[in-house]
């Protein structure tokens, strides 16, 4: 066992994916096999706010089980902290006794309580186990991708599949965060599953969720400073989300 091993085994808080010296040939080869065989999860659960389907995570593990299972692969998730920060953090074990392990979803609680904390775990076990498997939800762009085909170089103007609905999404949100009167009301927003949601498109869209951290920041200066923003919020975000 190399010395970069035994530190780890004794505790030293590397960050995951970076211990060298740990040989990942067997269960690489196997997790390619696992992923040919994988079918999209499936969009079957759906937000009632935004009218839009996701795949929940029984449609992911439904998804990835069969493929993982039938190739010597296990997965466990576990809360760790680094540097302060607590991460759910997904492991993919092989038969061989390798394993692969991602860098952990952040865990992004705004108040200290069970029921914050459960709903930040529900999306990030989705998440987390989504992107260490590489299994992708089934494309639900109603027909935009369809209509795409055969364009030639017009294609190349329009944005991928979905980014237009994750950008009007957010902008939904933001419109509910400028509507905040007060920091609990504003705190209670930031724990719905209209909050999670928010993240999540952010991640896909370049500088959005430094666009969101930036509006939640500015709402509550508003809060604290001035009665509650009013006037056509939305068109005074409209803006500030990045194209």
């Amino acid at each position: 066992m190399s010395e970069d091993q035994q530190d780890y085994e004794a505790g030293v808080d590397y960050p995951p994916m970076a211990i060298p010296g740990l040989p990942t040939n067997e269960i690489a080869a196997a997790l390619a096999k696992a992923q040919a065989m994988m079918e999209p999860a499936k969009k079957d659960s759906e937000n009632p706010h935004f009218k839009s389907k996701y795949a929940d995570m029984s449609s992911v593990v439904t998804a990835l089980r069969q493929a993982l299972a039938s190739n010597g692969i296990a997965y466990y998730q576990a809360v760790r902290y680094f540097d302060g920060e607590p991460r759910l953090v997904t492991r993919l074990l092989h038969s061989s006794g390798q394993w692969l392990e991602d860098d952990g979803v952040p865990l992004w609680c705004d108040k200290r309580s069970m029921q914050a904390l459960g709903s930040a775990l529900t999306y990030a076990r989705r998440y987390g186990l989504q992107a260490a498997s590489g299994v992708a939800p089934a494309d639900d762009d109603d027909g935009e991708g369809a209509g795409r085909e055969g364009n030639g170089a017009t294609d190349k103007k329009k944005p991928p599949p979905g980014i237009t609905k994750m950008r009007e999404q957010l902008r939904a949100f933001c419109v509910e965060v400028r509507s905040c009167d007060d920091e609990d009301q504003l705190d209670l927003l930031l724990k719905t599953e209209d909050a999670h949601l928010a993240w999540a498109n952010a991640a896909q869209i370049d500088g959005g969720e430094d666009s969101l951290r930036e509006e939640i920041r500015k709402q509550r200066e508003r809060i604290r400073t001035a009665p509650a923003l009013g006037g056509d919020a939305e068109a005074a975000y409209e803006a500030s989300v990045p194209e």
